[in-house]
């Protein structure tokens, strides 16, 4: 799933005893590189940003690459400041239990590394299963493999108020399959880290 992180950067920045503010737009990339575009209309004029350090500015015709160390030097804190980016895991579960397939129960140190370099996450488990068995059994499976997550990130010290555990039971397939097909991929729980 091809992500990007696009951020447009507003800054008000007065020259002297000047009233009238010079706004800057940049659009910044993601980690991996990629960026989007953004449309700046002022006083009727449109300037399309897109790629990576795009911008323009009110003192500005038209769109130019910004440069790295001016960005850093007069937006450099505000972006520290910005809190870290969503990040997403899916763990696997064991047919028919809440049990954590040998590659989930190795991974989950990854998540829990996320967890904790965050001074208040909010965590949302969402919890699925196969289509296997009655809707009833596979939303109590389903619930109870979100709560096995929540119970570990629990025991890591994450306050259990910052976690919302739910389950989907069949109804959301990763991979559709029909009715009493068994498929490894849906038995899983997804855990958002924002």
């Amino acid at each position: 799933m091809g992500r990007f992180w696009l951020v447009c950067c507003l800054a008000f920045l007065f020259a002297g005893c000047a009233t009238k503010p010079r706004e800057w737009y940049v659009v910044l990339p993601s980690k991996d590189g990629h960026a989007g575009s953004v449309s700046v209309v002022r006083d009727g004029t449109e300037t399309v940003l897109s790629g990576p350090y795009s911008s323009t500015r009110s003192d500005s015709a038209g769109a130019f690459t910004a440069d790295v160390q001016e960005i850093e030097a007069t937006f450099g804190t505000t972006l520290r400041a910005l809190p870290p980016r969503p990040a997403s895991f899916t763990l696997y579960f064991v047919e028919n239990r809440d049990e954590f397939t040998d590659e989930s129960r190795a991974s989950f140190s990854v998540i829990a590394a996320e967890v904790l370099r965050r001074p208040l996450p909010r965590i949302t488990v969402i919890g699925h299963a196969d289509s296997t068995g009655s809707h009833a059994h596979n939303d109590a499976l389903a619930l109870r493999r979100a709560d096995r997550v929540r119970t570990e990130l629990i025991k890591l010290g994450v306050d259990e108020t910052r976690i919302l555990a739910e389950g989907r039971g069949k109804r959301e397939p990763q991979v559709p399959t029909a009715d009493n097909q068994p498929e490894p991929r849906n038995r899983r729980v997804e855990v958002e880290i924002r």
